[in-house]
């Protein structure tokens, strides 16, 4: 009984006719437990502040990272440590090479922190990568590259 109601509780939250505005408060006043932030999906575009004056817009799919970063905030809860020494080395970097790169977070925040630099992104599993170039389009510039792996590793065999 008690899970018929929690589903019927995220349904009912995730089909809100202003979910956005709904949802930004739930999360300004910090009122979701773990499990609920969890499973609430705030699927669509939404900012992610990196610094003070810099950030991007992130496309969340319904997977975790994106989930986890729209409620909690850029690295709070996955990778936090790695993430602001990715930052800190992203600023000095001319060229970033983002291996296994996911849905691409990685890259975005490298780009929001240092515009100028390029940014190879590796990523060898098609379905995921079909979901890249969407997120990217809010901040890819005409040098970076979203590679798939698998057709990379292919051509340079064909080519060798």
């Amino acid at each position: 009984m008690k899970h018929s109601l929690y589903k019927l509780l995220i349904k009912s939250l995730e089909n809100l006719l202003f979910k956005k505005l709904v949802f930004e408060i739930i999360k300004k006043n910090e009122v979701l437990t773990n499990k609920l932030y969890k499973d609430l999906k705030c699927k669509g575009d939404f900012n992610v502040d990196v610094e003070e004056d810099k950030k991007f817009v992130l496309h969340h799919f319904g997977g975790r990272i994106e989930n986890e970063t729209y409620w909690k905030g850029l690295f709070n809860t996955f990778e936090h440590e790695m993430g602001w020494i990715w930052i800190m080395l992203s600023k000095k970097s001319h060229v970033i090479l983002d291996i296994g790169a996911n849905t691409g977070i990685y890259s975005l925040v490298a780009k929001t922190v240092n515009p100028s630099s390029e940014i190879y992104a590796f990523e060898p599993s098609r379905n995921t990568l079909e979901m890249v170039p969407l997120k990217w389009n809010y901040i890819l510039c005409p040098n970076d590259k979203i590679i798939e792996f698998e057709n990379e590793f292919q051509n340079s065999i064909k080519n060798a």
